[in-house]
This record gives C-alpha cells, sequence and structure tokens, in this order.
C-alpha cells in the first residue's frame, strides 16, 4: 500500500512538473517513504530538493541529469538506488556520518560532508589583514572534521586560508569553509592524508598551486554552483569554463584518465600523488601543462602529450618512476628545471628541433637513461654519443645519468660545464676537464660519485653547489679560480684543498659538513681569511727549503734526526727526507736555537721536536706542526716571545717542561681532552677548541 501512495506522489508530483506550474526548490510531502527510479531522471529544472525526514529509499536513477548542486540526505534513507543522483555534476551531498549517504557518496566520488559546529577559535592562528578582515595562518587542534570559523576572535571575517597552513595533518577527515573565504593558498592541505570530504565554497576566487595534492583519500571535490571562478565535474575540480584541470583528487582508486576533450589547460600540481594512476590521455587541444602536474604519480607508465602542448612547467613529470619513454612534442620551446627529474624508467629521449632552452636538470637523477639525442634541425643544441652540448659543441650541458662509464674525458673545444650538467651520475668517479674550460656550472656534478677531478689553469669561478654531496676527498684549484660558489664543496668527503689565488670571492658554506679538512693557500689569502673565520685548520703553500742549508745524522737505515739549519731564509719548510732518502722523524735538540726564523713548517714525517729545538727564536709567529708529531720536548719553545696562535694536533701526546715559557702572547689551537688542552689549562696557557 505504502509502495502505491508514494507512486501517485510521484505521479502527482510529474504532472505538476509538465504543466509549469513547478517550483525551482521541490519540497516533497512530509510522509514519503520512496522517491521511485527516474522519478525526476533528465529534467534539468530540479535545482534543488527537501527531502522529508522519514524518507527511506531512494530509487534508481532517481535524481539522474537534474540540475541539483546540493542535497541533504535524511538520517532516515537506508537505501539509495545506483546511479540515483548520476550526472548532477558539482553536487555536494550533506548527510550523517556511517550512513547510506556517505557510502553513496564514497562510491560515486561525490563530495560529502556532515553537519557540525564551527571548531574553536584556540584552535587556530590568525593573521589580521585589514581592520575587518583575516586569514588562518595554522590550525593547531586534533579534531578529524574541522569547520573553519567565519570570524576570529577579534570579530575580523575569515577570507583566507593561507598557504601550507594545514599541510600534512594526518588526523583531518573533513573540513568545511565558511562562505567569507575568498583564497586558499598553494599547497594548504597537501598531504594531509585522511581528508576525504572538500567543498569549495561561493566566494572563493583563488586557489593556490598544489592546494589539495597529496591528499590520498579525497576522492571528490566539490564546488558551489553559484561559485564564479571554479567548477566540479565528477569531483575533479576546474576553473569555472572547464577549460583548465586544476585538481584531480589523490584517492582516486582508477587506473586510467581520459582527460576532457574541452581541456586545454593542466595546471600546477593537478595530479600531484596520484600513485594510482598509470596511464593518463591528454587530448590534443591541451597547451601547457604546469610545474608539478604529475609530480610523483609513481606509477604513471603511460602519458601522450599531444602536439598541441606548446609548454611543460618545472618538474612537471618529477618522481614518476614507472616512464619508461616519453615524446615531447614539436611545439615545446623549454625544457624546464627538474621537469622529468627522478624518472627512473627513463631509457631514452629525443630533444625536437624546437627546443631552444634545457635546463641541465631536466633529466636530473634518471638513473637509466643512457641516450639524449638532439633533432639535427635544432638550431640550438646538438648530441654526441648521446650527450647534450650547445650547438657550437662549447658548453657541456647534460651527460645522462644512466651511462656507466667511471671515467669522462671532456672534449677539447668545450670552454664551459653547464649547470648540472654531470649532477647524480651514480657511475662516474672521475673527470679531466680540458685546457680552456673557464666555468663550472651551479649543481655541475652534484649528487654524484664523482672521486677526483682535474681542473686546468683557465678556469676562473666554480658554481654553487657545483661538486656538493659528491666523494671527492682531494682536490687542487689552478691560480685562475677567483671565485667559488655557495656551498660548492658541501657535504662532501673532502679533507684537502688547495687555494692558490690571493683574491678569491668566497660564497656563504662552501666547505660545509667537510669533516678533517686542511685549506693549503698563500700566507694573506682570502683563502687564509675564510679559513681563519670559519675555523678550518689551514697550511700555508711553500716549497721544501733547500736540503744544503740542513745537517742531519742517521737514527736507523730509514730515518734520520735534523741536527742543525744553516740557511738565511727567515721562512722554513723542514724536509720529510734527507739527501739519501731518510724520513726526517726527529727535530734534534737546539737544532733551531735563537735562530733569526719567522715562520716553520714541520712536516708529518717528524715524530719529535726535541728540547729548546726552536729556543729563543723570538722573530718565529707562524709554526704549522703537522698530524704525526707525538711530542714536544723541555723548553722547545721557550722564549718565541712573538707566537700568537699556534695548533697543536691531537696527536701530540706529551709536551715537556716549560715548552712555551716567555711566550707570553700564545693562544694555543687544540681539541678537547688532547694533551694540548691539558697542557695549557695545567700551565694557565689561554686556549681555543678546535
Amino acid at each position: 500500500m505504502k509502495k502505491i501512495i508514494g507512486t501517485v506522489l510521484c505521479l502527482l508530483l510529474l504532472l505538476l512538473l509538465c504543466s509549469g506550474t513547478w517550483a525551482e526548490e521541490i519540497k516533497l510531502p512530509a510522509d514519503l517513504k520512496t522517491v521511485e527510479d527516474e522519478a525526476f531522471m533528465n529534467d534539468a529544472s530540479v535545482t534543488a530538493v527537501i527531502l522529508p525526514d522519514g524518507l527511506e529509499t531512494i530509487g534508481k536513477n532517481a535524481f539522474a541529469n537534474t540540475g541539483l548542486t546540493a542535497v541533504t540526505i535524511p538520517s532516515s534513507v537506508t537505501a539509495i538506488g545506483d546511479g540515483a543522483f548520476s550526472g548532477c555534476s558539482g553536487l555536494t551531498m550533506t548527510g550523517e556520518p556511517n550512513s547510506a549517504a556517505e557510502a553513496y557518496a564514497r562510491k560515486y566520488n561525490i563530495p560529502f560532508v556532515s553537519p557540525a559546529a564551527e571548531s574553536p577559535l584556540e584552535d587556530f592562528l590568525f593573521a589580521e589583514l585589514t581592520e575587518t578582515t583575516c586569514q588562518v595562518m595554522a590550525y593547531t587542534g586534533q579534531d578529524a572534521a574541522v569547520v573553519i570559523p567565519a570570524k576570529d576572535g577579534e570579530g575580523r571575517s575569515v577570507v583566507g586560508i593561507d598557504g601550507w597552513s594545514f599541510c600534512y595533518n594526518e588526523s583531518l577527515t573533513a573540513v568545511t569553509f565558511p562562505d567569507s573565504v575568498t583564497s586558499i593558498g598553494e599547497y594548504a592541505f597537501t598531504g594531509c592524508a585522511s581528508l576525504t570530504a572538500v567543498t569549495i565554497p561561493v566566494g572563493v576566487t583563488g586557489i593556490g598551486e598544489g592546494a589539495f595534492s597529496f591528499c590520498g583519500s579525497l576522492t571528490a571535490i566539490g564546488v558551489s554552483a553559484e561559485n564564479a571562478a571554479f567548477a566540479a565535474q565528477d569531483g575533479i575540480l576546474y576553473d569555472k569554463s572547464l577549460k583548465t584541470l586544476l585538481c584531480y583528487p589523490a584517492g582516486r582508486t582508477a587506473g586510467s584518465f581520459a582527460i576532457s576533450s574541452d581541456v586545454t589547460g593542466v595546471g600546477p600540481a593537478a595530479f600531484a600523488g596520484c600513485g594510482n594512476l598509470t596511464a593518463v590521455t591528454i587530448p590534443s587541444g591541451v597547451t601547457s601543462i604546469g610545474a608539478f602536474a604529475f609530480n610523483f604519480c609513481e606509477n604513471l607508465a603511460s602519458v601522450t602529450l599531444p602536439d598541441s602542448v606548446t609548454s611543460i612547467g618545472a618538474n612537471a613529470f618529477l618522481d614518476c618512476h614507472a616512464l619508461t619513454g616519453v615524446t615531447i612534442p614539436v611545439g615545446v620551446t623549454t625544457l624546464e628545471e627538474a621537469v622529468f627529474s627522478y624518472c627512473t624508467g627513463l631509457t631514452g629521449v629525443t630533444i625536437p628541433a624546437g627546443v631552444t632552452s634545457l635546463d641541465g636538470s631536466a633529466f636530473f637523477g634518471c638513473g637509466a637513461l643512457t641516450q639524449i639525442n638532439v633533432q639535427a634541425e635544432n638550431a640550438s643544441y646538438a648530441s654526441v654519443d648521446g650527450i647534450v652540448y650547445d650547438k657550437l659543441l662549447h658548453t657541456i650541458v647534460c651527460y645522462p645519468g644512466g651511462k656507466t662509464a667511471s671515467s669522462f674525458a671532456i672534449p677539447s673545444g668545450v670552454t664551459s660545464i653547464g649547470d648540472s650538467a654531470f649532477a647524480a651520475n651514480e657511475y662516474l668517479k672521475s673527470v679531466i676537464l680540458p685546457s680552456g674550460v673557464t666555468s663550472i656550472g651551479d649543481g655541475a656534478f652534484s649528487h654524484g660519485m664523482l672521486e677526483n677531478v682535474t681542473i686546468p689553469e683557465t678556469v676562473t669561478g666554480i658554481g654553487e653547489s657545483a661538486f656538493a654531496f659528491s666523494n671527492l676527498s682531494s682536490v687542487i684549484l689552478p691560480e685562475s679560480v677567483t671565485s667559488i660558489g655557495r656551498s660548492a664543496f658541501a657535504f662532501t668527503y673532502l679533507t684537502s684543498i688547495t687555494i692558490p689565488a690571493m683574491e678569491t670571492a668566497f660564497g656563504e658554506n662552501v666547505f660545509e659538513d667537510c669533516g678533517g679538512l686542511v685549506i693549503t693557500c698563500k700566507r694573506g689569502s682570502d683563502a687564509e681569511a675564510y679559513a681563519i673565520e670559519n675555523e678550518i685548520p689551514y697550511v700555508y703553500m711553500t716549497s721544501e727549503s733547500p736540503l744544503a742549508d740542513f745537517t742531519f745524522a742517521a737514527l736507523t737505515e730509514t730515518t734520520c734526526e735534523l741536527m742543525s739549519y744553516n740557511g738565511v731564509g727567515a721562512e722554513v719548510v723542514i724536509p720529510a727526507e734527507d739527501g739519501e732518502g731518510k724520513s726526517v722523524t726527529v727535530i734534534g735538540d737546539g737544532a733551531f736555537y735563537t735562530c733569526s726564523l719567522t715562520g716553520v713548517f714541520i712536516p708529518s714525517s717528524v715524530v719529535s721536536i726535541g728540547e729548546m729545538a726552536f729556543y729563543g727564536c723570538d722573530a718565529l709567529t707562524d709554526v704549522t706542526i703537522s698530524d704525526g708529531v707525538t711530542s714536544i720536548g723541555d723548553s722547545a719553545f721557550a722564549g718565541c716571545s712573538g707566537l700568537t696562535d699556534l695548533t697543536i694536533p691531537a696527536s701530540v701526546t706529551d709536551i715537556g717542561d716549560d715548552a712555551f715559557s716567555g711566550c707570553d702572547d700564545l693562544n694555543i689551537l687544540c681539541e678537547e681532552g688532547s694533551a694540548a688542552h691539558l697542557y695549557a689549562v695545567d700551565n694557565d696557557i689561554p686556549f681555543t677548541l678546535i
């Protein structure tokens, strides 16, 4: 009997529709239990409907292809038929959690929200924009469903959600915006892994790049039908004209997706984090693909770029690990920074004739890429053996990351190494730069396995991060190098670098995290000043003094003792060997007694410095004691009143009595807990820990 009553009511409603007396908002009878199959199907004039409490069933295709953009499903509804709201573009469904309505919305990718009160003001950080407006800067609460308040605690209207304000909030499942909001900042909700429901309100006119990217549970985005800037179709966010696809929800489980033929642009980060996608069809007519558009679509194995595409943004296909091949459209003129970076499945690629700008990091981290071929007609670039150069072969632009050779001699004629040219190659250990190269670009050899590099006398500048994160341990720079960029050798294994130029411009953090580094430089040079300022150990560049200036006495068949100095030079470099090949291991007692030395370099072959070895050398100001010396004898430097800063290595384990007596201005540089540290403390000598 109930079914007959319901059917009669629906027929009456349909008759009213046909007679043209039907109101825009339909209010169904209070005692209605069932909306029959196809009851309002294909009636575009149905734009709003009020379903009564007590309604139990909504039939198949009941509201299919109508003009509904919002519907509230009573909690009494226990069954909703297949396709009941299919074709209702931009529809948002409101209902109770864990209801039949929520289950239906999830099944058909319809944005679903549950009524809730505004979240507590204390859970938000606001920033004033004007006297009457503000924006949300951060959310500090723990609620799963967040309702952003329309006003802050001082009565200002909330008009904006700042960029990154909710990012990586893993507990957030739903967010409701007040109608006062007009802008949602870039990456505002990126990485909100549990977020399932989003509806863009009527007043929003700006949505930043990647605002809802990497939301792995988000299957649909809704938009108020009255919004003048944006629209949703099948839960996908577009601009109002449906010409630019702005966000494909990352929680969708479909493996493939064909972009509508009406679309002409794929927005920045539009598909970012869509890990389930394996294939995307981009229609002819699309002209632009935004930055980070397919970032971390890690299973995307197939994408066809139509010839209509003329621009591809930076990082557009970053971390598309499954992508094995790509054809760059003929209309593309620029390959931006990291556009195919870490596409670890790519094995080969062809640069079309029209490309006039190619960033060296375009294929950064493509470990399987062995060949990059440039079409012969290209007027800007050329390829030789799969390596990209400028057209005149003067600049090396990109050395494929998958080339497995352990060494490479850059061809003569090359005068510059481009930015990121060799970056992230995991095989290359040795590179020889030819004479004529004048510059090494930013990041040129970064993030690779490079152990050895030969730098010619013609190089004048080394770019930022040029060798950062490589395996370099020792480098000799030519005197021609006068500038070293920020972080040029940061995070390497560098222990020795020679910088011979007197004038050198240093960027910030050139040697960051280079533990054990010693700089070899000239006295009074910029390199010395940089070493002092950054507390990096350094030694001076000098050649060994003539052997004839010394007398030696054999200790064993392989070692000898330096007995005395007979020369006239004020700066002395003690030789590591005598004229017969014996290592100089001992500086004898009084060997330099009252000499007029100003500087002395003691090599690492020396184990002990004898008693009174440098006694009374009051002009001595610069002493370098190499790591290897283990003992300093009694009164070894007594009376050396010119000594100020002296580095004593941790290898020294024994320092004799009065070793530095009379050195009134001495400051010992030493490691904490070393013999030198303890000696300085015991003898009230100023010290600096290094």
